[in-house]
């Protein structure tokens, strides 16, 4: 069995230690988190929590063992269509959403 959780969100994460604890421990079950944030926001700490550059550590110093949070920003995922309307790219967001999930 393989779990998915959803997120949305409008804000970013204030409890980055202890966001970065949960992770690093759930980073051995079968599990994938995907957050999309939509508005605004900066959202540099979910940038962060999505872990492409580096693997994340715990406050013990143990490194997370795969990634497992993909972080998508929904107006990455926006286009205007030949009107001039700003619509939604339901592909390119499927495919961010879909891209760290393991097959």
């Amino acid at each position: 069995m393989y779990h998915i959780m959803l997120i949305i969100t409008d804000g970013d994460i204030h409890d980055v230690r202890a966001s970065v604890d949960l992770l690093v421990e759930l980073s051995g079950y079968p599990v994938s988190i995907i957050v999309i944030g939509v508005g605004d926001s900066k959202f540099k700490t979910l940038e962060y929590l999505d872990s492409d550059e580096k693997m994340l550590k715990d406050s013990k110093n143990i490194e997370a063992k795969r990634d497992i949070l993909q972080f998508v920003p929904f107006n990455d995922c926006k286009q205007t269509d030949e009107f001039g309307e700003v619509v939604l790219n339901g592909e390119a967001l499927a495919e961010a959403v879909l891209k760290e999930v393991p097959d």
